[in-house]
C-alpha cells in the first residue's frame, strides 16, 4: 500500500510539472492568451484539416445517424457567441448567450461556455509536415463567429452542479452547431500544409470544393428545418 501511494504521488507531481511546462510553452506562442477572435488572428495559424470531397459523405452519414439517435440529455437552443473565448491545453472554450429555447433547462439571456476538444495548439506537440512553426487550428468546423446566431446541440457537464459557470459539451463534434445568420464558407484550394487560417476565419466549414460545401449546406439546412422550422 505504501509503495502504491508513493507511485501515485510521484505521478501526480510529474503531471503537475508537465502541465506547467506545457502551459509555459503555450504562453510562448500566445495560445494561452487567447481571449477573442483577434487574438487568434494574431497567432497567424495554419489550418490542420478540412472536409474533402472524397469523404464528406461519410461524415454526413455519420451526422445523420447521430441526429436520428440523439440522447434525451441533449439540449437544443439558439445562441449567440459573446466573442469571449479561451484555450486550456487541448480544450477550447467559447461563451454564448441563449437567445431561444428549443429544448432544455436554460433561460433566455443566460450565458454558458461550450467546451470542445482541439482548438489551437503548438504543432510541436503533434506530428505535422509544415514548413513553419506557427500554431495550428484543429477542426474542420470553424469556431463560433461573434454576432451570428447558431442552432446548438449540447449536453451539460456533470460538474455544473458544483460550479457557478455552466459548461456544455457539443452533442456532435462536427455538427453540434449550425450558423443561422450565414451560409458563407470559402472553399480551400491549397495544399493541406500551407493553409493560412486567417484567410478562412469567416468560413463556417473548412472544405475543399464548392461541391463539398453544397453537400454540407444541404445537410445543415435539413437539420435546421427539422428542429427550427420557422425562420429565426
Amino acid at each position: 500500500m505504501k509503495k502504491l501511494w508513493c507511485v501515485t504521488i510521484f505521478i501526480l507531481i510529474a503531471g503537475i510539472g508537465t502541465g506547467f511546462a506545457f502551459r509555459n510553452n503555450m504562453s510562448d506562442c500566445g495560445i494561452s492568451g487567447i481571449r477573442k477572435i483577434e487574438d487568434i488572428q494574431a497567432l497567424n495559424c495554419n489550418v490542420n484539416q478540412i472536409f474533402e470531397e472524397e469523404d464528406v459523405e461519410l461524415f454526413i452519414e455519420d451526422g445523420r445517424k447521430q441526429f436520428d439517435n440523439l440522447p434525451e440529455t441533449v439540449e437544443i437552443y439558439v445562441a449567440v457567441p459573446t466573442g469571449i473565448i479561451r484555450q486550456i491545453n487541448f480544450t477550447f472554450f467559447q461563451e454564448v448567450k441563449i437567445a431561444k429555447i428549443i429544448k432544455g433547462e436554460l433561460e433566455e439571456e443566460e450565458t454558458i461556455e461550450i467546451v470542445t476538444q482541439g482548438g489551437f495548439y503548438d504543432q510541436k506537440y503533434k506530428y505535422h509536415d509544415y514548413s513553419n512553426n506557427r500554431p495550428l487550428y484543429f477542426g474542420m468546423k470553424n469556431i463560433l463567429l461573434p454576432e451570428s446566431k447558431y442552432l446548438i446541440f449540447v449536453q451539460p457537464l456533470k460538474v455544473n452542479e458544483y460550479t457557478e459557470r455552466k459548461r456544455y459539451n457539443l452533442a456532435s463534434l462536427l455538427f453540434g452547431t449550425f450558423n443561422l445568420s450565414s451560409d458563407y464558407s470559402q472553399p480551400i484550394d491549397q495544399p493541406a500544409n500551407e493553409i493560412p487560417y486567417n484567410e478562412y476565419v469567416g468560413s463556417e466549414y473548412l472544405c475543399d470544393t464548392n461541391n463539398t460545401l453544397e453537400r454540407l449546406l444541404e445537410f445543415k439546412h435539413n437539420i435546421v428545418e427539422r428542429y427550427l422550422p420557422e425562420t429565426d
